[in-house]
């Protein structure tokens, strides 16, 4: 890159001495390649870290989460180790020695599938991260089980508490945690993603907190239901001990009994609905700008370009099966514009046949607007005199040299072999099928054509309209004439998706989504595995009671539903108002080349799909709970705790 600057800033556009005796031109466009690329790869390499930690955050809340409920479920078994003269320090470390086992050989066993299964290089780094995780578990389980082992021995009252004790070191800690969330969605926002402003040559850097960002606002939203979810439920208890049936109070009633095993799933699946939130809207989005791009690159289905000798001669495309409607324009890519006697630009010249074009975009994302008196002319003078400007579209970027052009300002293109005189009636940023990061002027087709009649101005581009179906005719009417060109917003669409860089960003979030699917589920599973000896012993007291099996099942939906509601709704909310708060920030609009922030669609359907996921999950892991304690003896359930 310095060595291309060098060049562009010594050598550009200089004269020499060629070896035949000619002028030779030194030029370069590689700088600017290479400065797109550097763009996209540091927003790929951006957009991937916050995929990634979205899951290794999830893994982080399910271990924690499985550490916590297993220590809750031996509880009764440390503390008789402990009456029975253990020591907490030898407790300690046979948890710690079981957990090292258990965590320690998984981790190995994923380094090696990850090492076989992913291609790459090999990376050293891979190893230390395989034994981190494998000693964050364990320390998981460390952490864990020292509430217990600092308690005082003595009979316990309850399982657990209805909610986390609320100490003052806990409260400072969330306090904490949410006000950084905050500070970093506010830092996030200003400063962007990638620090520098990705300019050729500068050093890029990925700031590692701002890319958690997302995270720590879902883990934010978490402590905040945490702490206020025992509300609606006791208000919703409150409202259902008026009816005289049991399952519902009884099943509100054990949500709030037993805090540990409804905040904890309550936390992950929060985190997983707000994370598959925000990747659906990121892939969405990107999708959706890829297919905006294509319309836009293109200017419509297919676009015919004439060479300059055939043009006016179009082929007859309406022959081709599936064809739909055709517009005709002409395109001067270098034409003189002037907005005084004194001033000489060149700009892209585009006429286009407004009507037929009208008909050929309509209802796609690039559907023209045309402001009004956009084809009027007076009939009873020449169009393009001074009398009687043609009424052109203006692009935002000026031609070099003029001055401000506000609607009403009069000015000059040379088109053909005549000067004609237009007047500004819009200004617009881009338009359909022009490909210019200069200048632009937009007329009407039909309106110069009444402005040059000794020489008629024939058409040398065509729009055409049609399904994918018809490029096949098409390619073959362009290989049959060479002097014809077909582009496709279709194949267009086809190879921005292929683009390696934006290729792996679609891909990343597809896996990482799936692995945070993968984890929520495991958590769900966890958390009702190790409760089921709680869930078959009250389930073994009721049915002596009798309790039916319906009855069994509701109790079971009672006790998961009210966490699953209050972890879906506002978990998606959050990660949908992520994804349209920080869109400009990602710079997700490098992987569709938009010169401004992408526009944030939302995919309900998708959306749908992962809640319905995790409710799934839930219902499945739910409905296999009740009907494997409803299998249990319950002579056997009642024994459980009676030594």
């Amino acid at each position: 890159v310095p060595d291309l600057r060098r060049i562009q800033s010594v050598n550009a556009d200089a004269t020499f001495g060629g070896f035949l005796g000619g002028p030779l031109i030194l030029r370069t466009g590689l700088l600017g390649i290479i400065g797109r690329y550097l763009a996209e790869r540091s927003g790929s390499e951006a957009v991937l870290t916050v995929a990634a930690i979205g899951p290794f955050a999830l893994a982080i809340g399910a271990i924690a989460m499985v550490a916590i409920l297993l220590v809750v479920r031996r509880r009764p078994s440390l503390e008789l180790a402990r009456g029975r003269g253990a020591s907490g320090l030898l407790i300690l470390a046979a948890q710690l020695w079981e957990a090292t086992l258990l965590a320690g050989g998984a981790a190995l066993v994923g380094l090696l599938l990850a090492v076989g299964i992913v291609p790459g290089r090999a990376s050293g780094l891979s190893l230390w991260l395989a034994l981190a995780t494998g000693a964050a578990a364990s320390l998981a389980m460390v952490i864990a089980t020292w509430p217990v082992v600092r308690r005082r021995l003595g009979g316990t009252a309850r399982e657990d508490a209805s909610v986390l004790p609320a100490s003052a070191r806990r409260l400072v800690l969330e306090v904490t945690g949410v006000g950084l969330s905050v500070a970093g969605v506010l830092l996030l926002q200003q400063r962007g993603l990638v620090i520098g402003t990705g300019r050729v040559g500068e050093v890029v850097r990925l700031d590692p907190f701002l890319a958690a960002v997302p995270v720590l606002a879902g883990v934010a939203m978490g402590i905040v239901a945490m702490r206020l979810y025992p509300l609606p439920i006791r208000g919703l208890s409150w409202l259902v001990a008026r009816r005289r049936d049991l399952v519902p109070v009884l099943g509100l009633r054990n949500v709030g009994r037993h805090g540990a095993a409804a905040n904890l799933p309550l936390l992950v699946l929060m985190l997983t609905a707000a994370f598959g939130a925000f990747a659906s809207v990121v892939l969405s989005s990107i999708d959706r700008g890829q297919v905006q791009s294509a319309w836009a690159q293109v200017g419509a289905d297919y676009r015919i370009e004439l060479a300059a000798s055939k043009e006016g001669t179009a082929p007859d495309v309406t022959k081709i099966d599936g064809v739909g409607a055709v517009a005709a324009a002409y395109l001067e890519q270098a034409a003189t514009f002037a907005d005084s006697s004194s001033q000489r630009s060149q700009v892209v010249f585009d006429a286009v046949d407004t009507q037929a074009y009208a008909a050929v975009v309509g209802g796609s994302p690039i559907a023209v607007d045309w402001p009004s008196g956009f084809t009027v002319v007076d009939d009873a003078t020449q169009p393009g005199t001074p009398e009687s400007p043609i009424p052109a579209i203006v692009s935002g970027k000026l031609p070099s040299g003029s001055g401000p052009l506000h609607a009403g300002d009069p000015f000059t293109v040379e088109v053909g072999i005549h000067n004609l005189s237009f007047v500004v009636v819009d200004r617009r940023e881009s338009f359909p099928g022009v490909h210019s990061e200069g200048a632009f002027v937009v007329v009407s087709l039909k309106t110069l054509q009444r402005a040059q009649t000794d020489a008629p101005l024939l058409p040398s581009v065509l729009f055409v309209s049609g399904p994918p179906e018809v490029e096949a005719g098409l390619v073959a009417m362009a290989s049959d004439d060479s002097s014809l060109t077909v582009f496709s917003r279709y194949a267009e669409y086809a190879m921005q998706r292929r683009a390696p860089l934006v290729a792996m960003v679609t891909g990343g979030f597809r896996i990482a989504l799936l692995v945070a699917v993968f984890y929520a589920g495991f958590a769900i599973v966890g958390a009702l595995t190790l409760t089921a000896s709680r869930r078959s012993q009250d389930l073994a007291f009721l049915r002596t009671l009798g309790l039916s099996a319906p009855q069994a099942l509701g109790l079971t939906v009672m006790e998961q539903g009210p966490p699953v509601v209050l972890a879906l709704v506002p978990g998606v909310a959050l990660g949908i108002w992520i994804a349209v708060l920080l869109a400009a920030s990602l710079g997700l609009s490098a992987f569709v080349g938009a010169e401004g922030p992408l526009a944030i669609n939302v995919s309900w359907l998708e959306i749908g799909l992962v809640g319905g996921a995790l409710v799934m999950v839930v219902t499945i892991a739910g409905i296999a709970s009740t009907w494997l304690a409803r299998r249990a003896q319950a002579i056997d359930a009642l024994r459980l705790g009676g030594d």
